[in-house]
């Protein structure tokens, strides 16, 4: 059985596309437990970081967003729309604050 663990897709913050550091991506964790794996935030890259990661998209638990920033959620629509990462379930973490 594989040992939990993390693997972080993406470091990047900030509002701003990172063109002054080749390979660098959007806000992005993948969380592997048993034979599945949970994302936390999609930021810019993260689909294609899933896959240079060897994350196979049947084996995906579910993705949690910790907050609507846009380094946290720029590759969320791609996700949705394109990606053979199917959302079965999408989690929000924190509530807005007008929610509360």
């Amino acid at each position: 059985m594989i040992q939990p663990h993390v693997i972080t897709l993406g470091t990047a913050g900030g509002p701003k596309v990172w063109t002054d550091c080749p390979g660098r991506t959007g806000i992005s964790t993948a969380v592997v437990v048993g034979d599945r794996h949970y994302v936390v935030d999609a930021g810019y890259g993260t689909g294609q970081q899933m896959a240079a990661a060897g994350l196979d998209p049947a084996r995906w638990g579910g993705l949690f967003i910790t907050h609507l920033h846009s380094d946290h959620v720029a590759d969320l629509p791609a996700l949705m729309l394109f990606s053979p990462y199917h959302l079965a379930c999408l989690l929000y973490t924190s509530p807005s604050p007008r929610d509360l």
